[in-house]
């Protein structure tokens, strides 16, 4: 993957949610604040979920 793909991507969904036309286009709204704390946290959660896996994972084996 080169590395401007990802900012290629990042910049194309932040259009799709935060442009007025695309918003039009592709039936979405931006995301307010609170709706991005509950992203954050769960992505936050999952993380840390993931991560004490495979530490019990690893010391098990």
């Amino acid at each position: 993957m080169k590395p401007t793909q990802p900012v290629i991507q990042l910049a194309g969904q932040a259009a799709i949610t935060y442009v007025p036309v695309m918003n039009h286009l592709f039936h979405t709204a931006p995301l307010t604040p609170e709706a991005w704390i509950g992203i954050l946290g769960v992505g936050l959660v999952a993380s840390v979920a993931v991560a004490a896996d495979k530490h019990f994972r690893r010391s098990i084996i």
